[in-house]
Parts: structure tokens; C-alpha cells; sequence
């Protein structure tokens, strides 16, 4: 888990830099996962409702035309708990990102946001036994910002990540639907 954490706070301090380095705009979001579901695989394909999450996540964005905004971006999930699992599990994902603007020029702004990156898996009580991996995480939402300081978003995102105990892999596949709220700065 201490690995798990560093790894977290090295993605944010490199997000920051980069941002910094190229005077990018900023967002803090706060999530809250209206469904989901985790797929796995231990003996057989089940697929398990997740309970609803938050999470909390920093993006950073520079206009690279009037409509297209490029970024980078980091999520902290806080752990959650699905019906038929024995364990509350989460994801950190560290992405890329692309927003297309519909009317740049106007005061509310609606657009298209999609994500590319990867997501580190985390249980809240890891099993020594196990080695615990991520996997590639990618979505897509719609958004709107309103007055230049304030955004809401709808978004669909997938989560993979792995437990392997020896020869075995037991994947996950983690798919929810979230609305976000952003202040920008």
C-alpha cells in the first residue's frame, strides 16, 4: 500500500511540474459514481454491482485551439465495496486527455472530454499472497463550464487491473458512471 501511495503522489508532483512548466489551466473534481459494476474471473466470468464511490482527481489543460483543449490528469478513488467480493477495492488513475469545446466563444461552454492512461489497482487489505497490478484505464464523458470557474461532468470510465498468485491471474474490469463537479483555477 506505501508503494501503491508514493506511486500516487510521484503521478501528482509530475502532473503539477508539467502543468506548471507549460502554464496550464486546472480543475479539481469531486465524483460521485452513480452505477458500476466489476468484472472478474477466478473460476468463472462473474460480474458483481459496486456500491457507490467518490473520488477526488486534479486535471490540468492547455488551449491548443480555439475548441481543443490537451491534458493530464490524476484520480484518487476512495475505496468501494462490490455485493459478491470479499474485499472493498479501488483504482488511481493517471491519464491523458483531449476536450473538444462546441462554442468556444460563449459563456457556457459545452464539450467532449476523452481519456487515455493507466489505472493502479489497490485493496484495502492486501493478501501477501497476491501481486496486485493495473492495467489500462480510458472513458469518455460530456461537460459543460459555466462562468469560467465551475464545470459539471457526466463520464463512462473502465478500470482494468489484476490479482496473480503465482501462474493464476484473476483480472478485473471495473466500468462505472460518475458525475463530476470542477472548480477551476
Amino acid at each position: 500500500m506505501l508503494k501503491k501511495m508514493i506511486t500516487f503522489i510521484l503521478s501528482l508532483v509530475m502532473v503539477f511540474l508539467t502543468a506548471w512548466a507549460v502554464q496550464a489551466q486546472g480543475v479539481i473534481k469531486f465524483s460521485a459514481d452513480l452505477s458500476g459494476s466489476v468484472e472478474t474471473n477466478y473460476l468463472q466470468k462473474n460480474t458483481c454491482p459496486v456500491n457507490p464511490g467518490y473520488l477526488v482527481g486534479i486535471e490540468f489543460f492547455q488551449q491548443k485551439q480555439e475548441e481543443t483543449l490537451l491534458g493530464a490528469g490524476v484520480e484518487y478513488q476512495l475505496l468501494r465495496y462490490a455485493e459478491n467480493l470479499d474485499e472493498e477495492f479501488g483504482f488511481i488513475p493517471v491519464y491523458g486527455l483531449i476536450r473538444l469545446h462546441f462554442s468556444p466563444f460563449a459563456r457556457s461552454k459545452p464539450y467532449l472530454i476523452g481519456k487515455l492512461g493507466y489505472s493502479f489497482f489497490r485493496v484495502e487489505e492486501p493478501d501477501n499472497d497476491f501481486d496486485y497490478k493495473g492495467g489500462l484505464y480510458y472513458g469518455g464523458g460530456i461537460g459543460l463550464t459555466l462562468s469560467n470557474n465551475v464545470q459539471f461532468e457526466a463520464d463512462y470510465t473502465v478500470h482494468n487491473g489484476e490479482k496473480r498468485l503465482r501462474n493464476f491471474l484473476f483480472p478485473y474490469r471495473y466500468t462505472k458512471v460518475s458525475l463530476a463537479l470542477g472548480l477551476l483555477f
